[in-house]
């Protein structure tokens, strides 16, 4: 059993590096240095608003989470004169910062529990418990996000600065938008 044990920590050590390798690597291509790189007439309207999202959660997750990747699907596109209403599906992967999960608090009190457990059955299952929160907080989770984007057309190309996301609420008479800035973790 301790040799499962020892064996299980290496992997999710060596996922954690993992993880934090894959998040220097984004932090590398940000994508404002890719922007700015190409002329502003040859930037769609579509890498526009793709770049935007990616964006938006990256600086309102980063704080909290490693940011893995950000894939963005174009579901509905709409232009009535000098506006622009999208409907776009995003995924974003995230994990919890490198860092020795025993360190977190919910962690630590579950590991404590279960060393301080007299009785076995007891003991057991909270040890149980233990080893799934301790592998869960270093596995990468996907969240999805229904956005709707709404911006401003000038020749055709979006005012960046006119940008609104807004996040997709299933409401009791059908779907309704709020902002998202109501998704982004809490400081």
């Amino acid at each position: 059993m301790k040799s499962k044990s020892i064996i299980f920590i290496l992997v999710l050590v060596v996922y954690s590096v993992s993880c934090t390798a894959q998040y220097k690597e984004l932090n590398t291509s940000n994508y404002n240095n890719k922007v700015v790189a190409a002329p502003e007439e040859s930037i769609s309207n579509e890498v526009i608003m793709r770049n935007y999202i990616s964006d938006f959660l990256t600086k309102g997750y980063s704080e909290h989470y490693v940011v893995n990747s950000i894939e963005s699907q174009f579901i509905k596109q709409k232009e009535a004169s000098d506006e622009l209403e999208a409907i776009i599906y995003t995924e974003m992967v995230i994990c919890n910062p490198s860092k020795d999960p025993d360190t977190v608090a919910y962690i630590k009190d579950i590991k404590d529990k279960a060393y301080q457990e007299t009785n076995i059955d007891k003991k057991h299952r909270l040890h149980q418990e233990y080893l799934t929160l301790y592998s869960e907080y270093l596995m990468p989770t996907s969240n999805n996000f229904p956005f709707m984007l709404t911006a401003k057309l000038r020749n055709g190309k979006i005012e960046v600065e006119s940008i609104q996301l807004f996040i997709e609420i299933d409401a009791e008479n059908g779907v309704r938008y709020e902002p998202a800035e109501g998704i982004l973790p809490k400081s």
